[in-house]
């Protein structure tokens, strides 16, 4: 399978700075017409740079129109306000879908062998939702695993049992593992409320030799209006940018198998963890086998948006998740965790001649170092595994090039 034709549409529009005392700061309208001394042909034009893409953009989205990450069509889960577009502005409709699909935040406070969930109140009592969302709230956990056949999409997240729960405040949710399933979701909606709805991203450049820095965005074009675009952000506000990319659906679906194989990551670790306590480790066959699962993930995300900033984030992801089971697997590590504990609580008694030579600070000291001593070993073995991974990409991707 050789990569894809890209589809996007790249639009500059200067150096946009969200100005302080914006009403609106989550939602950014786009002028269509240029001023009447500029010519329809200027780089700047923006109705232009839509006009040279949308055809393709268009065509790509109905080729996925059944398969499409984002298709919500029929889905009887999805309860939203959003109105349709007869009916309301492009204002409204992004208004409500922030209000609804807005995620809260999983925070986990880092403590021996404790995790505490906290909803994030930050964002929301800064934008206040100015609807009850009917249906349940978004809450995003980039720690859980999801069991997933395939890539997700946005019914998957509406319809799967696994995703529901409750907040902490005893409100329903459905959880979120990977920071583009909310844009699914919304774009999904608006979609079918019959607006011309995109996954996009906000650019800034900050040099010429680095990779731009992307930040989501939800855009709606509407050609015909005074605005042709209007983009908004499903977080605190819309970002600064010096560009936005509309991105083609297929390349979002590359951008769902680059979040398939971090959740691939997380299942390996769970893996790796039940059968230790089992006293049953992957053997290198196993291991390399989930590992080339991994990578043929992360191909497939290639060849659907080429070498972008979802697979080499899925890398690092991975390589983290790796980390993580190399430490719950060494068995010396723990222990020194429970010794630790045991010393700081007063409750460790040394046995033998340690009693005479015992000094808590001391010890102490000892197990940090020989902890620190197994934590960069961990992560040698994890870059070492990951390694194996990028390696398998690199020659699936050479093979097909």
């Amino acid at each position: 399978m050789r990569q894809t034709d890209s589809a996007s549409i790249r639009i500059s529009c200067g150096r946009y700075v969200m100005p302080v005392a914006e009403r609106l700061p989550y939602i950014l309208r786009h002028a269509r017409k240029p001023e009447l001394d500029a010519l329809p042909s200027s780089p700047n034009n923006l109705h232009s740079q839509i006009t040279r893409g949308i055809r393709a953009l268009r065509d790509d989205r109905t080729s996925h129109w059944k398969d499409s990450p984002m298709d919500l069509s029929g889905v009887r889960e999805l309860r939203s306000q959003i109105p349709r577009a007869e009916d309301g502005t492009v204002l409204e409709a992004l208004e409500t879908a922030i209000d609804e699909f807005r995620p809260t935040v999983i925070r986990r406070v880092e403590s021996p062998g404790v995790s505490i969930p906290m909803e994030d109140a930050e964002i929301e009592a800064k934008f206040r939702r100015r609807i009850r969302p009917i249906g349940p709230l978004l809450e995003f956990d980039v720690e859980r695993h999801m069991t997933m056949a395939g890539p997700v999409t946005a019914k998957d997240i509406l319809t799967n049992p696994e995703r529901k729960g409750q907040s902490r405040l005893r409100q329903e949710v459905l959880v979120t593992v990977h920071s583009i399933e909310a844009h699914l979701v919304a774009v999904g909606a608006l979609r079918a409320r019959g607006y011309e709805a995109y996954f996009a991203e906000a650019e800034t450049y900050p040099s010429r030799d680095v990779r731009p820095v992307a930040e989501p965005l939800i855009a709606i074009i509407t050609m015909h209006a005074d605005m042709a675009l209007t983009t908004a952000a499903l977080k605190r506000e819309h970002p600064n940018m010096e560009g936005v990319v509309i991105r083609s659906d297929t390349e979002v679906v590359g951008a769902t198998y680059a979040a398939l194989a971090e959740n691939m990551a997380k299942a390996l670790v769970i893996e790796m963890i039940q059968r230790h306590a089992k006293k049953n480790d992957l053997n290198r066959t196993e291991m390399m086998t989930r590992l080339g699962d991994i990578a043929e993930a992360l191909y497939q995300a290639h060849v659907r948006w080429p070498f972008s900033h979802y697979t080499s984030s899925a890398l690092m992801t991975i390589e983290y998740e790796l980390s993580q089971a190399m430490l719950a697997i060494k068995d010396e590590y723990n222990l020194l965790i429970q010794k630790g504990m045991q010393i700081q609580q007063g409750t460790y008694q040394p046995q033998g001649l340690g009693k005479l030579f015992f000094n808590p600070h001391t010890e102490l000291q000892k197990i940090g170092r020989r902890m620190q001593e197994i934590e960069q070993q961990a992560v040698v073995e994890a870059r070492a595994m990951t390694k194996i991974v990028q390696d398998l990409l690199n020659a699936k991707v050479e093979k097909t090039s």
